[in-house]
């Protein structure tokens, strides 16, 4: 027996129960699952919804947005004249200026170190400046007996050993300062140490 599958374009494939050798058996219902058709009917209708919906959702999004009409004009802004001349001034930079630092900034416990410190006057070394260094420890501030005056570019040294009066990992801070140059008296910047 032979079977004509294919009717005006599309292709039909059901089977029979007389189809197959052997006892005869139950004939199974019409199923559309055993149809080729179903597939490519399926997969249009899928493909046809999804097209519809993006089209929905893109309107939806379309009318929801702002139009150039509904954007409010604001309102310029003016600055008036006098804007500037209520503006702090820039603060002018001191003609003197120092600093002072630690030969080594993590020294150990019973070491011998240096604080150095410069003057200028106008970026150039000040000569003959006297120079006096305190030490805060911990336990108290020491006062350097050294009194070194500054050489041709503004440096002077202090060497001190620390002999354990700082404990280990609390930092400590040195003062410099400046004298007996031209009527003043000037403060560093602190050096610093922390023995380890």
């Amino acid at each position: 027996m032979q079977r004509n599958c294919s009717l005006v374009g599309f292709t039909f494939c059901r089977g029979t129960a007389g189809d197959h050798k052997g006892p005869p058996s139950h004939t199974s219902p019409h199923s559309p699952l055993r149809e080729e058709i179903f597939p490519r009917r399926m997969e249009s209708s899928l493909v046809l919804k999804l097209c519809v919906f993006c089209t929905a959702l893109l309107c939806m999004l379309t009318a929801c947005g702002a139009t150039p009409d509904q954007v409010a004009p604001q309102q310029a802004v003016t600055v008036s004249s006098g804007f500037q001349s209520k503006a702090s001034p820039i603060p002018t930079i001191p003609a003197y200026l120092c600093g002072a630092w630690s030969s080594n900034n993590a020294p150990g416990p019973n070491s011998t170190i240096i604080i150095f410190a410069r003057i200028t006057k106008n970026l150039a070394g000040v000569s003959g400046a006297t120079a006096t260094a305190v030490v805060h420890f911990q336990g108290g501030d020491q006062t350097l007996d050294q009194h070194p005056a500054s050489d041709n570019g503004g440096y002077v040294s202090f060497t001190f050993a620390l002999q354990g009066r700082q404990p280990v990992r609390i930092p400590a801070t040195v003062d410099v300062t400046f004298t007996n140059f031209p009527g003043r008296t000037l403060r560093c910047t602190p050096a610093f140490f922390t023995p380890m």
